[in-house]
This record gives C-alpha cells, structure tokens and sequence, in this order.
C-alpha cells in the first residue's frame, strides 16, 4: 500500500501581502502552506516543532536577521531544505546564499509558474536525495544482515 502526500511548504515572508498572495499560488499549484512566519526566531521554532518538506525565504527580511542568516540559523538549529526569493543580488550576496546550499533561488516578482518551477526542482532534488540515501542504508543493512531491503512503502506526490 502507498501513501501519497503533497508537500508541506513554511513561507518566511516579512510582508504579509506577498506572503498571502504566495500561500494563495502554492495551495493552488496542490502544495499545502503550514506556516506564515515574519520573524526568524519564530521560524526556527515553527519548523522544530513542525518540519516542513520546504521552506520558502525572502532574503530581504526586516529586523535583526536577514533570510540569509535566517537560512543559516535554520540548518544548524532545525535542517531542511530552503529555497531563497530574492529581488536582485549582486555577487556578494549571492555568495553568502550559496553557501547556505539552497535548493533554488526564485526571483521576485514572481509569477506562479516561477513558484512552480523553483519548487519542482527542489523536491525533484529531494527526491533523489532521499532515494540515494535510502539505497546506501539498504546496502549497508544487506551488507551486515545478508537480509534484503524492503521496498518503500511512502510515495510522496512530487516524487513522481
């Protein structure tokens, strides 16, 4: 038996009308937004307490963080995957987002096949990434037991 699940997507967005209109397309597009956070403090605990499969990150955030160092809190604190929105950067700042290995950038504006794309990428990576590290954990398993691995039971929508 599967089970077929869409992904759960947290919008750290500190303008509360693009962050609408964001959760607006992605739950349009069959994504489910679990979370609209403006502070980065308050998105590491949101995403302790409730890891999404993404999490969407302007790199233009008000307050004492920005989405860049927001990103990095992120994956020391509470890893998951990250895709940055962003207005223009130049090579600096797109070295600091380098650095913090995100999934994709998506330029801002944006339209929703821009959404769409820089997410389908990023859970297409996913999917391999989870897919190559299971197959080492068999092997390994198989390697030390002599006992074959189990199929995957889970099929997450955007794996296909």
């Amino acid at each position: 038996m599967q089970i077929v699940r869409t992904a759960k997507i947290v919008i750290i967005e500190n303008q509360l009308i693009i962050a609408a209109d964001m959760q607006l397309q992605l739950q349009q597009l069959g994504y489910e937004v679990i979370g609209i956070i403006q502070s980065p403090e308050a998105a590491i605990e949101t995403i302790k307490k409730n890891p999404p499969d993404l999490v969407l990150i302007d790199i233009r955030l008000g307050g004492d963080h920005n989405g860049i160092e927001t990103a990095q809190c992120i994956m020391e604190e509470a890893p998951c995957p990250i895709l940055f929105l962003s207005y223009g950067t130049n090579k600096l700042i797109f070295q600091k987002m380098m650095q913090t290995n995100p999934y994709a950038v998506i330029p801002k504006p944006f339209q929703m096949t821009d959404l769409e794309r820089g997410i389908s990428k990023a859970l297409k990576r996913i999917a391999v990434e989870k897919a190559n590290a299971s197959k080492k954990i068999q092997s390994e398993h198989w390697t030390m037991t002599g006992i074959p691995p189990k199929q995957n039971q889970f099929n997450y929508a955007w794996q296909s």
